[in-house]
Order: structure tokens, then sequence, then C-alpha cells
């Protein structure tokens, strides 16, 4: 799943995390307020994960990081 993201069993059903295109590869509905958030959150530069359980989709997530201070010093290394 290359560039769309993971999946993988658990018990007997399958788990699936990743993005919108992989949910739709997999005909998977995502309800449309979750995909205008997703869209909202990815504008704004947050890489989104949207996680499901067998066709179910449980939610999304956004990744956040900051730029700590010293991080300039540790690339430069």
């Amino acid at each position: 799943l290359q560039g769309r993201g993971v999946q993988s069993e658990v018990g007997r059903e399958l788990v699936r995390i990743g993005n919108l295109k992989m949910f739709e590869e997999a005909n998977i509905p995502v309800p449309e307020d979750l995909k205008a958030k997703v869209q909202a959150l990815s504008d704004s530069g947050k890489p989104i994960m949207i996680v499901s359980q067998g066709d179910r989709v449980l939610g999304a997530l956004a990744l956040a990081d900051e730029i700590r201070p010293e991080s300039r010093q540790a690339l430069e290394k």
C-alpha cells in the first residue's frame, strides 16, 4: 500500500490506517463531514491518517510536530 497506508488483520477484521485515496480504492465510504475535516487539516499542512476496522471508519488522526530550537544544530552536524 505504498504511499497510501497500512493494513493488518486484528482478530478476524482488517484494520486500515491511511490516506483518503486508500479508502476510496478499497470502496470504504468516508463520511462527508469527516472528509471535510480531513481536507481542512490537510490544507493546514498536517498529515492525516484515517482509521477503519472492517468496512467501518472509526475516525482520523492529524499529526503535528513543532520544530525545536536545537533542530538547526542537529541538522548541521
